[in-house]
C-alpha cells in the first residue's frame, strides 16, 4: 500500500518525494537542532518545513485504514489537510491521492463536483467508480470536461458531460431516465428502418424506370429503320409492358422516396431526444464557489 501512494505522489509534478531514508537522517538532524516533536502536530510541522527552508511541505501518515496528507505552509505559518480512505479500488486509491494533493497545494486551480443521486445509486466519474450515494464533495479533480455515469438501483443507466471550472463546485442532480425516453429511441430506430425499406422501393422503381425507358428508346430506333415488327405480338406486348413500367417510377418511386426522406427525419429526431433524453430534460448542472 505504501509504495502505491508512493507512486500516486511521484506523478505529482509539483511534489518532489523524499525517500524514507533522507526523511530518517532529517529527523535525527532536527532533534540534534532541538526539533524533537510529532510531525503531525501543526507547529511541529512548520518548523521542520522551516528548518528544511521550503515555502510547503507535505506529510503523510497512514493510520486506521486511511491517509491524511497535511500541507505546511512556512510563509502564511497555517497548516491544511486531506484525508483519503485506503479501502478502495487502487486505480480510485491513485486518483484520489492525486486529487487531494492537488487540493492541497493549488485549491484555486481545481475543481469540485457533487453527483446528488438517490441513495444506493454507483456513482462513476470519468470511468471510476466513486462509491455509492450518497457521496461527499468530490474536490481536487481538474478543471475541464469531465463524464458522470450513474447507475441506478433498478439497472437504469443516465450518463451526463460536465465542464468544471476552477475554483468552483458543480452540482449534479441525476434522475433515472423514464421509460419515455428508450421508447423514443426505439420508435426512432423503427423510423429509420422504415426509410431504408422505402428507399428501396423508390431505387427499385428508378431501376425498373431507366430500364424501361432505355427499351422504349430501343424499340423506336429499330422501328424508324424498320428492324422492329410490331405487328409481332411479343414485340407489341414488350413495348406496352415497358410504357406501363415509365409509371411506376412517379405512381410508386416517387411517394417511396418521399416516405423515406419524412421517415428518416423523425426517426433521426427521436433517436436523438430519446438518447440525448439527460442531457435535454434533466436539471441543469449547478455553480457556486466553494
Amino acid at each position: 500500500m505504501g509504495t502505491l501512494i508512493e507512486d500516486a505522489l511521484l506523478h505529482q509534478s509539483s511534489v518532489t518525494l523524499q525517500s524514507r531514508e533522507a526523511t530518517s537522517q532529517f529527523l535525527d538532524t532536527a532533534r540534534g537542532l532541538g526539533v524533537d516533536c510529532d510531525p503531525g502536530l501543526d507547529q511541529c510541522l512548520l518548523e521542520l518545513a522551516g528548518i528544511c527552508t521550503v515555502d510547503q511541505a507535505l506529510y503523510g501518515v497512514v493510520d486506521d485504514g486511511r491517509l491524511t496528507l497535511r500541507l505546511a505552509l512556512v510563509g502564511g505559518a497555517s497548516v491544511r489537510s486531506a484525508t483519503v480512505l485506503l479501502d478502495q479500488q487502487q486505480a480510485l486509491l491513485v486518483a484520489r491521492t492525486q486529487e487531494a494533493v492537488a487540493e492541497l497545494l493549488f485549491p484555486a486551480s481545481v475543481a469540485a463536483i457533487v453527483v446528488d443521486a438517490p441513495v444506493g445509486s454507483v456513482v462513476v466519474v470519468d470511468g471510476l467508480v466513486r462509491g455509492v450515494a450518497p457521496l461527499p464533495p468530490l474536490d481536487g479533480l481538474a478543471a475541464g470536461r469531465h463524464f458522470v455515469d450513474v447507475r441506478f438501483v433498478g439497472g437504469n443507466v443516465t450518463a451526463r458531460e460536465v465542464v468544471l471550472r476552477a475554483g468552483q463546485r458543480t452540482r449534479v442532480i441525476a434522475v433515472p431516465r423514464p421509460f419515455g425516453a428508450d421508447a423514443l429511441a426505439w420508435t426512432g430506430w423503427g423510423g429509420l428502418a422504415v426509410a431504408g425499406a422505402a428507399t428501396v422501393v423508390g431505387a427499385v422503381t428508378a431501376g425498373v424506370y431507366v430500364y424501361a425507358r432505355g427499351n422504349l428508346e430501343n424499340f423506336s430506333t429499330h422501328y424508324a429503320s424498320n428492324e422492329v415488327d410490331y405487328n409481332d405480338g411479343t414485340s407489341r406486348q414488350s413495348a406496352v409492358d415497358a410504357h406501363d413500367q415509365l409509371t411506376d417510377l412517379p405512381a410508386y418511386g416517387g411517394p417511396a422516396f418521399g416516405t423515406a426522406g419524412v421517415a428518416a427525419v423523425i426517426g433521426g429526431a427521436l433517436l436523438f431526444v430519446g438518447y440525448r433524453w439527460s442531457e435535454l430534460f434533466d436539471p441543469p448542472a449547478e455553480e457556486s464557489s466553494r
